[in-house]
């Protein structure tokens, strides 16, 4: 009875008529919580739309967020609980299922008369209002996945609701539908049925729902999947038109959902835009990640970016840990990187794990041993890409006791070439000392606005000057990023050997802005190829790489 009255209701026969802001934000802590508790089943039924084994994961940050913020909101009203989790589900949305889920969520929030209650159709048409937001959140929704069940689920909801006002037996009516509808999946979806699972997503809501229901009966529940995930995922396919899940924050943006769709359907599938002008969540599934943030940043501001590589995800999870560098000795790679338009390029060269500090920190020692004992191999070589970043890498790799290689780079261009220089079909020593030799072979440059004045040498630099700094000392300075890109450059390079120029440019520089430089550059510069990527990079205005 004290799960009842926490729920606030009006009690008659078992009947619920109305549910308060205490009463939902215990019933959803319930829901993500029984969710999270099977996280690992539904990774292991995760083979659509791809095979990456991530979805209970996915979900369960999703909603984990939200959860966080609801502990303390004991005296929120009902319309604060629903603004609360749905910024939240958008802002730490997860993977396919869930950024639909968080869509889910936000239909709640259409309902704008609610403020101190829930009745059973106001729940009715919330979830009727979010299935549309979800529908129209996909570019190309596909049957048989938690749309389906969230649709069908909504449909129960409201033809119940028409003529019934009992929350406690509408959740159940509505869970009955789910699972019947659940059940449903591996009829519309092949895949499914090629690999004997039903839709992870969708298997997700409704352990949502079995979450709310049994917290609101007072009941315990017990977890019935039992399945081996290795025999699941070896029926599907492993061949992947797009290799990456990409997902970040844009923010800042002075367009709107469709003209940001549009512009990214070019570069993948999967693809999901949702949110406004000023907080847009993207998901997509692409082989150029970094295009996709080079794309991304002419709009707005990325931030709160993730890249994983569903590929080796996939064959992680079939080859117990076996990655696809150097599968004989399975072997990790982790970086760290100064902007996500880097990140993506580390990882679009076989990176496994890519840490990315911030304005304020790089990052720590604790958060490199966290790499470190995540990593799906004991042997690790470990890219500091930052000599103030070398005596935590140090210190990490003493503190583990799995077996690190430390590739000394001291900056992102050495880092960058370095990797390339690995072989998969060399053993660990020979790759060290390629890599270790490569990394000797490039320049690092970099241009940013000095904040003070100053004087390096024979170089005054007045603030608010464009200044050139080559490994780390101030070279040049000038009023203006074309002058400070070509006087540097003419310092860097010294000698004919020098055969690409690739240029890094920042998040505060647009890409006019950077294809201006780019081109000035290469009028200047003949003889030598030009490269121009987002790198993202907070610290400065443009990194130059010369090899």
């Amino acid at each position: 009875m004290m799960i009842m009255r926490m729920c606030g209701y009006r009690k008659a026969a078992m009947s619920i008529s109305h549910c308060n802001g205490e009463g939902f934000r215990k019933a959803f802590m319930a829901g993500a919580s029984w969710l999270n508790e099977n996280k690992e089943i539904l990774n292991q039924l995760n083979v659509f739309p791809v095979p990456d084994g991530d979805t209970g994961l996915n979900m369960s940050l999703t909603l984990l967020s939200a959860t966080d913020k609801l502990e303390s909101m004991t005296d929120a009203s009902l319309k604060e609980i629903l603004e609360t989790v749905a910024r939240e589900t958008l802002m730490n949305a997860r993977g396919c299922s869930g950024v639909i889920f968080s869509q889910v969520i936000a239909g709640f929030t259409e309902l704008s008369y609610i403020n101190d209650k829930f009745t059973c159709f106001d729940i009715a048409r919330g979830l009727k209002l979010g299935t549309e937001k979800a529908y129209k959140a996909v570019t190309k929704p596909t049957e048989g996945t938690i749309l389906t069940v969230v649709k069908e689920s909504s449909d129960e909801a409201i033809k119940f609701a028409r003529n019934n006002n009992n929350i406690l037996k509408m959740l159940e009516v509505v869970l009955k539908r789910a699972k019947e509808s659940l059940d449903k999946t591996p009829e519309m979806l092949p895949i499914l049925a090629q690999a004997g699972v039903v839709d992870s997503g969708a298997q997700g809501f409704v352990y949502m729902l079995e979450g709310i229901l049994a917290f609101v009966k007072g009941d315990n529940l017990k977890t019935s999947y039992n399945l081996d995930p290795d025999l699941t995922h070896n029926k599907v396919p492993q061949n992947l038109e797009y290799r990456y899940c990409t997902e970040f924050l844009l923010t800042d943006s002075e367009e709107d959902i469709p003209f940001i769709r549009k512009k990214m359907t070019a570069f993948g599938d999967d693809l999901i835009v949702i949110g406004s002008r000023n907080m847009i969540r993207i998901h997509i599934h692409t082989n150029k990640p970094e295009k996709v943030l080079a794309m991304a940043h002419l709009h707005g501001k990325p931030i709160q970016i993730k890249i994983d590589d569903m590929q080796k995800q996939h064959r992680h999870i079939i080859n117990k840990a076996k990655e696809e560098f150097n599968t004989d000795r399975n072997i990790s790679i982790i970086a760290t990187a100064p902007g996500g338009g880097i990140k993506a390029i580390m990882i679009s060269l076989g990176t496994n794990t890519v840490l990315v500090g911030d304005k304020i920190r790089n990052p720590s020692v604790s958060e490199l041993i966290d790499a470190i004992e995540n990593a799906s191999n004991n042997n690790i070589i470990l890219f500091p890409n930052d000599k103030n970043i070398i005596p935590a890498v140090n210190q990490a790799s003493e503190i583990t006791d799995k077996n690190v290689k430390i590739i000394p780079t001291e900056n992102i261009s050495q880092g960058i070439t370095a990797l390339l220089a690995f072989k998969l079909n060399s053993d660990t020593d020979e790759n060290l000392k390629n890599m270790n030799e490569a990394k000797g072979y490039v320049k690092h440059g970099e241009i940013t606005q000095a904040n003070r004045d100053a004087q390096y040498g024979e170089v005054v630099v007045q603030k608010n000057d464009i200044i050139g700094l080559y490994d780390g000392s101030v070279r040049v300075s000038e009023k203006n990023y074309s002058d400070a890109f070509l006087q540097l450059i003419k310092y860097m390079i010294q000698d004919d050997e020098d055969e690409v120029i690739t240029i890094y440019y920042g998040e505060n520089i647009n890409s006019a802005e950077a294809k201006d430089i780019a081109d000035a550059v290469a009028s200047e510069f003949l003889e030598q190829d030009i490269e121009l990527h987002y790198g993202g990079q907070f610290y400065c205005s443009y990194i130059i790489s010369l090899e």
